[in-house]
């Protein structure tokens, strides 16, 4: 019975003795015509050169929360990553109490697909390098609800430069829906394109 239980899903294109209604439920939808658009700017592009490239200014983030949480979190992450200019450091992911899960960013999420799809828009490194891992470590976690790029930057791009290192936690739904066009453009590349679950999952 257990065994059964934890059988795997068909892998997709279901093929086989299965009726036109499953086929059509397990297949991929209708597009409506609507296509990916992740064209940035010649302002953005110009800027990612430089950006991509970070190896003084790190941002670390812890994520917390149930999965979707997290993964939220993570979407965050990269765009003030982006927006400070920062290198950011593999998502932190914060032990659930509830159910005891001890979970790496990577044990979940394909740490190298992350990387890649993301390597013009924000350096992302594995780990702090030797030298910050006995820094003053301030963790900011007083973060209000909907705040704009120009809030983050007015907050914290000057302590950045100054400690080289911010550690941020409880990100969740604190960052602005109503970001500028590239921003937006980088949050649908994140959840979309490199956020994808590690092997295993």
């Amino acid at each position: 019975m257990a065994k059964s239980l934890m059988a795997p899903l068909p892998l997709l294109p279901v093929t086989g003795n299965v009726s036109k209604e499953e086929r059509g439920f397990w297949g991929q939808p209708d597009g409506e015509g609507y296509k990916p658009y992740l064209h940035f700017s010649l302002k953005y592009r110009k800027a990612s050169a430089r950006i991509a490239k970070e190896r003084r200014l790190f941002l670390v983030v812890v994520a917390s929360g149930g999965l979707n949480h997290r993964r939220n979190q993570i979407v965050y992450a990269v765009v003030i990553a982006r927006n400070l200019e920062a290198a950011l450091v593999a998502p932190v992911l914060k032990v659930n109490p509830i159910w005891g899960d001890e979970s790496e960013f990577s044990e979940i999420f394909n740490a190298e697909h992350f990387k890649r799809v993301l390597r013009a828009d924000v350096q992302i490194v594995s780990s702090l390098p030797s030298e910050h891992l006995m820094s003053k470590q301030s963790i900011e976690n007083q973060i209000p609800y909907d705040v704009s790029p120009n809030w983050i930057r007015a907050r914290w791009f000057m302590y950045l430069n100054e400690e080289s290192l911010l550690i941020l936690k409880e990100l969740d739904s604190k960052l602005s829906k109503n970001l500028p066009l590239d921003l937006q453009k980088l949050r649908c590349k994140v959840a979309f394109h490199a956020l994808r679950f590690a092997a295993p999952i």
